[in-house]
């Protein structure tokens, strides 16, 4: 992400990007919601067998018919991309904060 970044800042996209953290578990957002209720179906099960049985969870966590909530959109992504790959060549070895890998 970082590397994205000063990828932004070197091709003058931005002079400059400020980068802020919220503290973990004070955002109060409903995606905190989402994910505290995904927290729970997990723990309440014994075993999840592979990536397809944590997606058929995902889907059916949201769907408690005795609480009033928005259903889950899961979609399982089969793509992979080599990000790293994709912007080592625009990387500036100069800046010293980036560790790079490689």
């Amino acid at each position: 992400m970082f590397a994205f970044f000063s990828l932004l800042v070197e091709t003058f996209a931005f002079n400059t990007i400020y980068i802020s953290f919220l503290i973990v578990g004070h955002t109060h957002s409903s995606i905190d919601q989402y994910f505290g209720v995904l927290t729970g179906a997990i723990k309440n099960t014994q075993y999840i067998a592979s990536p397809l049985s944590l997606l058929e969870l995902l889907k059916i966590a949201h769907n408690n018919e005795k609480i009033d909530r928005r259903p889950a959109i899961a979609r399982q992504i089969i793509v992979y991309y080599n990000f790293k790959e994709a912007i080592t060549p625009y990387l500036n070895k100069q800046i010293k904060v980036i560790k790079y890998y490689g």
